[in-house]
């Protein structure tokens, strides 16, 4: 340890190993989904924390899974990893990247990014939703001003401007009584 640094907490670790892993697959690793980029994520994650000598209730507490599905992927590993090409190599991408404390911001990010898009596109769709109504109710208040229209140029062309108070009032009564 470098002097002047303290030493990461379990909590740190299991962060930034979750930051790592989750840069490389580029995916949330809390997502329930037994997808096998997922899968492999979390299988990934498991071993390096069990490496570090975490436990397997812990490490299954923090990525939302049974200790036994932990001790699963564990048993699992080597296996996994000399049958799987793309795993082997994602893995030690991983464990390069968390050893070298390597995580750039842009990996983290695209995932909050990319979640943020998929909401502005449904605040789109509900705006272009909103939109449409809004021009729908515009046209009704055309048709309605039209008819108002025809009664206001009725009205300036008839009544002479010291007879207007007199009209207004009768009008007013004319059309309390419909």
């Amino acid at each position: 340890m470098k002097p002047g640094f303290r030493e990461e907490t379990k909590i740190e670790i299991c962060d930034r190993l979750l930051s790592v892993v989750e840069s490389v697959y580029r995916l949330d690793l809390k997502t329930k989904s037994r997808d096998r980029k997922f899968v492999s994520a979390r299988i990934s994650y498991s071993m390096i924390l069990r490496d570090l000598n975490f436990g397997y209730s812990y490490i299954g507490s923090v990525i939302g899974k049974h200790h036994s599905t932990i001790i699963y992927y564990c048993n699992f590993f080597d296996s996994y990893k000399r049958s799987d090409r793309i795993f082997k190599e994602m893995h030690e991408e991983i464990l390069y990247k968390f050893q070298k404390n390597d995580v750039t911001i842009f990996d983290i990010k695209q995932l909050d990014l990319e979640k943020q898009v998929n909401i502005l596109n449904l605040r789109i769709k509900e705006l272009d939703l909103h939109n449409s109504n809004l021009e729908l109710e515009l046209e009704n208040l055309k048709e309605y001003n039209k008819k108002n229209e025809i009664i206001h140029r009725l009205v300036n062309h008839k009544v002479k401007p010291e007879k207007e108070k007199e009209v207004e009032l009768k009008l007013k009564r004319i059309l309390n009584g419909l």
